[in-house]
């Protein structure tokens, strides 16, 4: 069964549950919000430990962040890219790598695995 997230109704009334059967509340949400713009569950190979860890990009604040979900819950939260340009789209690659789609400036940024040469 879908479920709706009844945003307008959540936001009008902070701290307070007034939902349906068939509504859900969400399991994050930002204040003041981040304007999330992209989002994508990462499936690449290039970074094991990010598997099904979800990328959301912030647009007001310039960062793409990757979130652990578990059990319908955030376990944790990094920031992986920070002051690059606004986000307005991020995907995983067929080559695993994680694409980034900014403006201000615009252009798209191919993140890989760092090479530290040990």
């Amino acid at each position: 069964m879908a479920l709706d997230h009844v945003w307008p109704e959540l936001q009008r009334l902070p701290g307070l549950w007034t939902g349906g059967e068939r509504d859900a509340q969400p399991i994050l949400f930002w204040r003041p919000s981040i304007a999330v713009c992209g989002l994508d569950f990462y499936s690449g190979d290039l970074f094991p430990r990010w598997k099904n860890w979800l990328l959301a990009g912030a647009l007001v604040f310039e960062e793409l962040r990757l979130l652990a979900i578990e059990d319908n819950r955030m376990i944790q939260q990094e920031i992986i890219l920070n002051n690059a340009g606004r986000v307005r789209h991020v995907t995983t690659g067929p080559d695993g790598a994680i694409y980034v789609v900014l403006n201000n400036p615009e252009t798209v940024i191919r993140l890989t695995p760092m090479d530290t040469g040990f």
